[in-house]
């Protein structure tokens, strides 16, 4: 109740870390931590900075609480670029947790939502992640809507984005969350095989179903038995 939120720098990249779970940051404890972009270029990114906007909150409580932030940069790959422009505002780029945001803030459960909404829709990057990773770099190959960041980043990129942004700060933490996503995602694919096989099965047995009927119907005793009779006339 006395730390809103964490502002930080360093990583050159535009990021947010949260508790969830068993994490390294308590989930009932934490508030986010905000990590900035850079305002130098060095690792790909466009150099950027942050406008925070925050409620200080009456005088007599002194309850501080993030509001929203805008994200601008200075696009170095376009050379007709000679201002700073604002590349995307926080509560509009995840409009999945609007409303939270409009009563809380940003608070760790609005984040929490947000990871919620990251994770994969049907074995692809849910919409949700894209944007992350599309302003990553402060949009470095281009504005948000150009930048693809994500292009190259398949399954197991983004079990490692996932396990980076639910705050594990060790090697074991960060391990277990892959072996646990990576597990999941085969029993996923095992219960996907399974049903597939399944059926496949019942699709050959009602065929053979249906041909057995068929033959039954051609070879029944009552059609032998006419045919039988025809012949013996014929013959007398």
């Amino acid at each position: 109740d006395v730390v809103a939120g964490q502002l930080f720098g360093h990583l050159h990249s535009d990021e947010f870390r949260v508790g969830v779970g068993k994490s390294a940051i308590p989930s009932a404890l934490s508030t986010p931590l905000l990590l900035t972009g850079s305002l130098t270029p060095i690792h790909g990114n466009n150099p950027s900075f942050r406008k925070v906007f925050y409620d200080g909150g009456a005088a007599d409580d002194n309850l501080f609480k993030l509001l929203d932030y805008e994200s601008h940069r200075h696009s170095v790959s376009d050379s007709n670029a000679e201002d700073w422009s604002k590349l995307y505002t926080f509560s509009e780029t995840y409009n999945t947790a609007t409303e939270d945001i409009k009563t809380e803030g940003l608070s760790a459960n609005v984040f929490r939502s947000i990871l919620q909404s990251m994770k994969d829709k049907q074995g692809n990057t849910s919409p949700t992640l894209h944007s992350f990773l599309s302003l990553v770099g402060s949009g470095s190959d281009g504005d948000a809507e150009s930048s693809h960041k994500d292009n190259d980043c398949d399954a197991e990129c983004r079990a490692e984005w996932m396990c980076t942004l639910l705050g594990t700060t060790t090697a074991k933490q960060y391990n277990t969350c892959l072996l646990q996503k990576s597990g999941s995602s085969r029993h996923m694919i095992g219960i996907a095989g399974a049903a597939v096989f399944a059926a496949a099965f019942l699709f050959m047995i009602v065929v053979r179903i249906r041909k057995r009927r068929a033959r039954d119907q051609y070879e029944s005793p009552s059609s032998i038995e006419e045919t039988v009779e025809i012949d013996d006339q014929e013959m007398l």
